[in-house]
């Protein structure tokens, strides 16, 4: 539970009136919240203030939730934060590195509270783990063929298991090698890459979009024990490809980080590492 009571006044820039409900149903199970919502829509959605355009929501918002992914993203970012409201991004990935690093910039210079949409080290299996040493790490993540998923959500799920991996090595990166195979007409449909860390950890991730049944785990190894974290056989419908659950608690983190003036435990800043290290990923598998 939330200790502050503060009405937080969340402004969602989504794209249609389905994305908004449906992101205001997922910031309503944040515990002990008290929130109002506003947003630019011409349909009546209960419980949601309706504006005429995106400079009325950002002027009315306490947090500018920029779940629209697009080429306005940029844009609204930089609109929210000249007027000094915190943003939560939900997939800062949608951005070029040059686009994010101007971003991280501006965060920076205007010391507001931005927090990247990273879900996968938000499990709650994951949290618990981070106070071990793993000296090798292994996240697989398998997709049917018939599972619709654009180059932003493959590019955003690559970005998560790097910055899962990183999480949970908890030291920085020495090399990355990468490959990836075709299968069926999909470009990258098996992708591999492996990860040496400082400390001498091993991080290899495999992501299958051409797999017979879908699945999601990660395996953690030390020289005591071996874990596995299960994250679904059965995908959640209301949040595609990623866990609600995860999505809530990264949510739940950064309204108690906003109300009590916390510290993040996911910034920006760690969105652009990983962003110039998927970088080097896809550099390295593309002919």
């Amino acid at each position: 539970m939330l200790a502050s009571k503060v009405l937080l006044k969340i402004g969602i820039i989504g794209a249609s009136e389905n994305e908004i409900q449906a992101r205001q149903g997922l910031w309503l199970q944040v515990p002990g919240a008290q929130l109002a919502f506003y947003a630019a829509t011409e349909s009546a959605i209960e419980g949601v203030v309706a504006c005429k355009d995106y400079e009325e929501v950002i002027s009315q918002a306490d947090i500018v939730d920029i779940i629209e992914a697009s080429e306005r993203t940029y844009a609204v970012f930089q609109q929210a934060v000249k007027a000094r409201r915190n943003v939560f991004l939900d997939n800062p990935f949608v951005l070029s590195v040059e686009e994010l690093r101007h971003c991280a910039l501006l965060v920076k210079e205007s010391a507001i509270k931005c927090q990247p949409g990273l879900y996968l080290r938000f499990h709650d299996d994951v949290a618990e783990s981070r106070s071990e040493r793993f000296r090798f790490l292994e996240s697989s993540v398998s997709f049917t063929a018939e599972t619709p998923m654009s180059q932003q959500q493959w590019l955003s799920l690559v970005n998560n298991h790097v910055d899962l991996l990183s999480f949970l090595a908890q030291a920085p990166i020495h090399r990355i090698g990468a490959f990836s195979l075709k299968m069926n007409n999909r470009e990258h449909a098996l992708l591999n890459f492996r990860i040496q860390f400082d400390n001498g950890s091993v991080g290899n991730c495999t992501i299958n979009t051409n797999a017979f049944v879908e699945e999601q785990l990660t395996a953690l190894y030390n020289e005591n024990k071996q874990l596995l974290i299960l994250w679904s056989k059965n995908l959640r419908p209301n949040y595609e490809i990623f866990d609600s659950d995860c999505v809530i608690n990264a949510m739940t983190d950064y309204i108690r980080s906003v109300a009590k003036h916390g510290t993040l435990k996911v910034t920006i800043f760690e969105a652009l590492n990983t962003l110039e290290l998927t970088r080097d990923i896809i550099n390295q598998i593309v002919v």
